[in-house]
């Protein structure tokens, strides 16, 4: 005994969980409930079995909780490099537009220049013509006056000098230059820096427990891209599975975000199908969100999702279940 080292343990105290000789009994532990030593191993075993079993499943538990970390792990890799060959693609049709554009507007600047180039390069010509000829008839006129060899040499030539230097003199030439240097370049959407500078967006959750706002937030910026409307549903659904990940979803005006993706892209059918499911996730057996779908005009998005895609399976399941699921309310039962 630890107190009492020159006795032997011979009982077990069970509020103090300790073993302990008879003079511990009577000085230390006299009001304790106790069991003989001996017997202490049987009472306990199987409630340290119990306890055992439950913890052993807590293992198994984390054990398909690190399995699916890793799997998640595993696609992420996948999905960044797939992702990743999407944004080089886009940057690349991007960069090959500008480079594109970039030759059309030199090569017009150039055809420009050359047009005005030539014509004043004729314009120069004519005048160049028109000073030869008046240098030219001004010293034939001066040789004239000047020639004293023969006293009727310049009577004999006046009517010719006077002639011409009156048709140089009423002649009208082209002084003022036919072209301008008025060449520019204008940008004609100086938008267009912000658009290249935001453009493209990264949407990421945190096992469906956070993000919500952030995916609603890329379908609002990218209302018109089929790919951030389909993909953001994707994460939409995910999120939408419990009740944290729905909260968020419809503080953010999820439902007005996933009806205008619907609205604006009622061709493709894999945003209908998808946005459909996100919206029965979000409704529940909530008839407060059934109504707000319904009044936010979700009945014939969904009729007309039907109509435009009647021969695809998938589209009719998911659309029809969530018609089902909106008919729980009269309001929505009168609309469909």
């Amino acid at each position: 005994c630890k107190a009492h080292p020159d006795k032997e343990l011979e009982l077990y105290c069970e509020k103090c969980e300790t073993l302990m000789c008879l003079d511990g009994m009577v000085k230390d532990h006299w009001n304790h409930n106790y069991v003989l030593a001996t017997k202490a191993n049987e009472s306990h075993i199987p409630n340290v079995k119990e306890l055992a079993e439950k913890v052993k499943g807590k293992q198994l538990t984390i054990e398909q909780a690190l399995e699916k970390i890793d799997k998640i792990r595993s696609q992420l890799g996948k999905q960044r490099a797939a992702e990743e060959d999407k944004v080089r693609t886009e940057f690349s049709i991007l960069a090959n537009m500008l480079h594109q554009r970039e030759s059309e507007l030199l090569d017009a600047i150039k055809q420009e220049e050359n047009e005005k180039q030539g014509i004043l390069q004729y314009q120069r010509k004519k005048l160049e013509a028109a000073l030869l000829r008046i240098r030219k008839e001004c010293e034939k006129a001066n040789t004239t006056i000047a020639d004293k060899s023969s006293p009727y040499n310049f009577i004999e030539n006046k009517s010719k000098i006077v002639h011409s230097l009156k048709q140089l003199r009423d002649e009208k030439f082209p002084l003022d230059p036919e072209e301008d240097d008025f060449l520019f370049f204008v940008n004609s959407d100086p938008s267009l820096r912000v658009k290249i500078q935001s453009f493209g967006t990264i949407v990421g959750t945190i096992n469906g427990k956070a993000g919500g706002d952030s995916v609603i937030e890329a379908m609002k910026k990218n209302k018109e891209s089929i790919g951030v409307q389909e993909r953001g549903c994707e994460a939409l659904i995910s999120i939408s599975q419990n009740y944290e990940g729905r909260i968020a979803i419809l503080e953010a005006s999820g439902i007005a975000t996933v009806l205008r993706g619907m609205k604006n892209h009622r061709q493709e059918a894999t945003v209908q199908e998808k946005a459909s499911i996100v919206l029965r996730n979000l409704c529940g057996k909530s008839d407060e969100v059934r109504e707000v779908v319904g009044a936010s005009g979700g009945v014939p998005i969904i009729v007309d999702a039907l109509v435009k895609h009647a021969s695809n399976p998938d589209v009719i399941a998911e659309s029809c279940a969530l018609l089902a699921n909106l008919a729980y309310t009269a309001e929505n039962r009168e609309i469909i």
